[in-house]
C-alpha cells in the first residue's frame, strides 16, 4: 500500500493536480452560488452541504476569505502527499466532494459532483411545482426553500413523535400509519398534501399524549 501511495504521489505531481484543483474550484463556485442565492443559514444550503460535514469529509473543508464554506484543495493535496492517506481513501473524498477520482494509472476522471448547481435545483423544483399544481409565476427559489424547510420540520416532528410515542403507536394510527407502505390504500410515494396531513396528525398525537400523561394541563402552554 505504501509503494502504491508513493507511485501515486509522483504521477499526481506531474499529471493530475491541475485537474483536481480545477474540479475543487468548480465545486467551490457551486457552494458560493448556493450560499448567495439561498443564504448560508437556509435549509436549502444546509441540506446540500450536510454530507460534507460528516465523517472524514469534514476534515477537508475550509472557509474562504469571504466567509464561504469551501472544499480545501491544499488539505487534500497535503493529505495524499504526506502519506497520511492512500488513493482509496482520498478517492472517496474526491468523488464525493469534487466529483473526480484517481485511477490506478494516475489519471483523473470525472464521477459527477454531489453538489448541485442552482440551475439544477430550479429545474427540479419547476417540475415539482407543475406536479403539485403550483403556479409557474410563483418564485421558484422561495418554493425550493419552503420545501426544504418542510422536509426539515417533518423529520424533526417524526423524530420527536417516535421518541414520545413509539413507532408502533404511530404505525397503528390511520393517518400517520401511511408512512408504512403496507398501510397505504394506493401504491407510490406520498404527496406533499399527504405528508402535511401526517405531520399535523403527529403533532396532534403528541399534544394528546402530553395532556393524557399529565405533563401539561389543558390551558398550559405546550413545550413545543
Amino acid at each position: 500500500m505504501q509503494i502504491k501511495s508513493e507511485l501515486a504521489r509522483i504521477v499526481l505531481n506531474k499529471l493530475a493536480w491541475a485537474q483536481i484543483n480545477e474540479s475543487v474550484n468548480m465545486v467551490n463556485v457551486r457552494l458560493k452560488r448556493l450560499a448567495k442565492v439561498f443564504g448560508r443559514t437556509s435549509k436549502t444550503f444546509q441540506k446540500e452541504v450536510a454530507f460534507m460535514q460528516k465523517g472524514a469529509l469534514q476534515d477537508y473543508l475550509g472557509t474562504s476569505k469571504a466567509g464561504d464554506l469551501k472544499v480545501d484543495y491544499m488539505k487534500i493535496k497535503k493529505a495524499l502527499q504526506s502519506g497520511k492517506t492512500d488513493i482509496n481513501s482520498i478517492n472517496e473524498v474526491l468523488s464525493r466532494m469534487a466529483g473526480v477520482k484517481i485511477t490506478d494509472s494516475g489519471e483523473v476522471v470525472r464521477t459527477g459532483s454531489q453538489v448541485p448547481t442552482v440551475g439544477q435545483l430550479r429545474s427540479e423544483a419547476r417540475e415539482k411545482m407543475q406536479e403539485m399544481g403550483v403556479s409557474s409565476d410563483y418564485n421558484v427559489d422561495k418554493f425550493i426553500e419552503e420545501m426544504n424547510k418542510f422536509a426539515s420540520e417533518f423529520q424533526s416532528s417524526y423524530n420527536d413523535t417516535v421518541k414520545d410515542l413509539g413507532a408502533e403507536e404511530m404505525e397503528n394510527d390511520p393517518v400517520v400509519g401511511q408512512l408504512w407502505s403496507q398501510n397505504r390504500k394506493r401504491q407510490g410515494k406520498l404527496s406533499y398534501n399527504d405528508l402535511a396531513q401526517i405531520m399535523k396528525r403527529m403533532e396532534e398525537m403528541r399534544v394528546d399524549a402530553y395532556i393524557e400523561e399529565g405533563w401539561v394541563e389543558n390551558d398550559q402552554e405546550l413545550p413545543f
